[in-house]
């Protein structure tokens, strides 16, 4: 189980990551295009954080 945890925060990590490249790092895309994927990955985050809440319920 902390296995699978461990995977899906590091798959979330690397869409934050390439969302964050993305938005900050290349000029060439439009900030319009830009946006979604940095929406997209702090959703991730949020995902991350109620699924690691959800399975701390499901231990204790």
């Amino acid at each position: 189980m902390k296995y699978i945890l461990k995977t899906d925060i590091t798959k979330y990590m690397a869409i934050l990551y390439i969302g964050y490249v993305i938005g900050r790092g290349s000029e060439a895309i439009p900030s319009v295009l830009a946006v979604p994927v940095e929406i997209m990955g702090f959703a991730s985050i949020v995902i991350v954080i109620i699924n690691f809440f959800r399975a701390k319920k499901k231990t204790s």
